[in-house]
Formats: C-alpha cells, sequence, structure tokens
C-alpha cells in the first residue's frame, strides 16, 4: 500500500550568508532518496524587531545560483551551495526549500 505525503515547502531565512557558501538545512522529511528543490533571492529585513513575513528582490548580486543540492538521511535533511555575482561577501537570503511527493517520482538509471 502507497501513502502519499503531500509536496512540502519551508521557507528559510539565512542571515549574512557567505558568498559560495556550504549549507545544511535538517528537516526530518527529507531523506537521500528525497527530491528536493530549493530557489534562493536576496532578504531585504524589514519589520524588525516584529517580522512582516519575507521580502525577497533582485538586487545588486543579480545572478545567484543554488547548486549541489545533495539529500541526506543524516537527521534528515540538504546539504547545498549558493553563489551569487558582485562584491559581496555576505548577504541576507531567503531560499524556499521544496520536498516532492514520492508518488511524483518516476524511475532511476
Amino acid at each position: 500500500k502507497r501513502v502519499d505525503m503531500p509536496t512540502r515547502t519551508w521557507r528559510h531565512l539565512w542571515r549574512n550568508a557567505s558568498n559560495g557558501g556550504k549549507f545544511n538545512f535538517n528537516w526530518p522529511i527529507i531523506t537521500r532518496h528525497s527530491v528536493v528543490l530549493i530557489t534562493a533571492a536576496e532578504a531585504r529585513l524589514l519589520g524588525r524587531p516584529h517580522f512582516t513575513g519575507p521580502d525577497r528582490f533582485i538586487g545588486a548580486a543579480v545572478r545567484m545560483h543554488v547548486t549541489n543540492i545533495a539529500p541526506h538521511d543524516n537527521a534528515g535533511g540538504v546539504e547545498f551551495m549558493i553563489f551569487w555575482d558582485g562584491n559581496f561577501p555576505t548577504l541576507n537570503v531567503w531560499t524556499d526549500i521544496t520536498v516532492f511527493d514520492p508518488a511524483d517520482f518516476v524511475g532511476e538509471n
């Protein structure tokens, strides 16, 4: 009997993220068999100390790349890297980490 899990997304703010940095996000629903997609955008921090939600934008670090997405079983999670253009050693970055329903997976070679 197959039990489907809905596609799930977690939005996470990385403060002072390093350009070319390796990131790890632990989430128990992720295994090494998971299909995970990650998007990233610069973060504008508004409404502090009262959080008003994500404010994502395309700023001076125009090209932001998420690469080497590697789901793992260690505590349930995913490792990945983020790179961006420009002379910005650190930025605040929002990521959306989406784990797809295993029923959507159709095969592998």
